[in-house]
């Protein structure tokens, strides 16, 4: 097996394999020894160019799950010339659904406000650069941080392959340089934004918001199956 330095290290994890983390937030929740997670489920998200040609980015998205911390989600991203590794969860008080679900919510500071808050359609929101995040709860307290665009500095759009389908996705960076700060990212994923028509729906694609930190390859090990 490759070295852990190495990107084929991570990229060779597959669904039933073993990731074991050592980070500090994992040896806050499963003590001494980490926590070890089952791999549920793998997508390989390509972000390309304008001409869908050359990709720019690619994230190996790993759905984990353990008895100790629920699901977390663990990102390899893959720049081509160097790559990271990230930890994700979604926070207490986030949650996951369509644009529609998310505004019927109150969940409206991933977006730009429309020009006419009475009469717009969801899909047609831009994301917003610097979002209104609530307060997030950081060793028992609630903070609010100052989130901006990461990244790319913008959405970026991509694909991943479940099954013989081909899932559109939109992925959105943020970061903040507050600190000191358990989990200074932020991820949001689209998934599902344009039909395979073509015509994209109003009540918008299937939003995931993710917070979170990067992790040192020496803080994590595979085991496969």
């Amino acid at each position: 097996m490759a070295d852990k330095e190495e990107l084929e290290y991570w990229t060779s994890i597959r669904v039933g394999d073993f990731v074991s983390l050592n980070d500090y937030q994992s040896m806050e929740a499963g003590g001494a020894g980490g926590v070890n997670y089952r791999v549920q489920a793998v997508h390989h998200i390509a972000v390309r160019d304008r001409d869908m040609k050359e990709a720019l980015m690619e994230y190996h998205l790993h759905e984990l799950s353990s008895p100790e911390r629920g699901r977390v989600s663990f990102v390899v991203a893959d720049s081509g010339s160097e790559f990271e590794l990230r930890v994700y969860f979604i926070p207490s008080g986030f949650m996951a659904g369509t644009r529609d679900e998310l505004i019927d919510a109150g969940h409206t500071w991933f977006f730009l406000p429309p020009s006419n808050p009475d009469d717009f359609v969801s899909s047609s929101l831009e994301y917003a650069p610097y979002p209104d995040v609530p307060p997030i709860e950081e060793n028992g307290t609630a903070v609010r941080r100052e989130f901006a665009f990461a990244g790319f500095g913008r959405p970026v759009y991509g694909s991943y392959m479940q099954d013989d389908e081909e899932v559109p996705i939109i992925v959105t960076e943020y970061a903040t340089e507050e600190r000191p700060a358990m989990n200074p990212l932020m991820l949001l994923t689209e998934e599902r934004w344009i039909l395979p028509d073509g015509t994209i729906p109003p009540e918008g694609g299937y939003i995931t918001p993710y917070l979170g930190c990067i992790v040192a390859a020496g803080d994590a090990e595979v085991f496969p199956s």
